[in-house]
């Protein structure tokens, strides 16, 4: 359904602080507007609801839970419900222009480190890709913490394993013992047919 400036679906009071840029075709907010998101308040609720949802609500539908409202546009204050999509805050994140600059930023940075903070190179025969693609490891320091890891635990795990052992043992002997009394009791089979 294609919504149009003016819908009556929305009280006149909300359109008159809403001006329809040419250009765009961005319906930008005028009203109260922190951080470039426009606020309205609406009859029947307690605060603020961010003018964007309130539109997107009206015009297009009830927004899902677990999603949020992403601007195709990435103008903030706009309320033109053909720029909103409803989508999770995971996809709304890697369609930010900003959050894409930071990670390009952060892979650069990655990238320029010759040496593991402990000093070590970062070349070929040292240097281990992390799982999920997200950097590298250095395998001399994961070797080293390993070994303090294993050398720290070492005793505790004997004794966890050992107190496992006691604990079930008793449990495993009455078991065989009755397994081997129920074979003993059992007759034997004769074959005088």
């Amino acid at each position: 359904m294609q919504q149009q400036f003016g819908d009556l679906r929305v009280e006149e009071r909300y359109w008159a602080k809403v001006k329809v840029n040419e250009i765009t075709q961005c319906w930008e907010f005028q009203g109260d507007v922190p951080l470039g998101y426009g606020r309205v308040f609406v009859r029947g609720r307690r605060g603020q609801m961010l003018a964007h949802r309130f539109w997107y609500e009206r015009l297009v539908g009830p927004i899902a839970k677990g999603r949020v409202i992403d601007h195709l546009c990435r103008v903030r204050c706009c309320v033109n419900p053909q720029h909103l999509e409803a989508v999770t805050a995971a996809e709304n994140s890697r369609r930010s222009p900003l959050v894409m600059k930071m990670i390009e930023e952060s892979a650069a940075r990655e990238r320029a480190k010759t040496h593991c903070p402990k000093g070590h190179p970062y070349d070929a025969d040292n240097t281990k890709p992390i799982r999920n693609g997200s950097g590298r490891a250095c395998r001399i320091c994961q070797r080293a913490a390993q070994r303090a890891y294993h050398a720290q635990n070492r005793e505790t795990e004997r004794e966890r394993k050992l107190a496992h052992y006691y604990a079930n043992h008793e449990e495993r002997k009455a078991k065989m013992r009755a397994a081997y009394h129920q074979r003993k009791a059992k007759p034997k089979a004769s074959n005088s047919e």
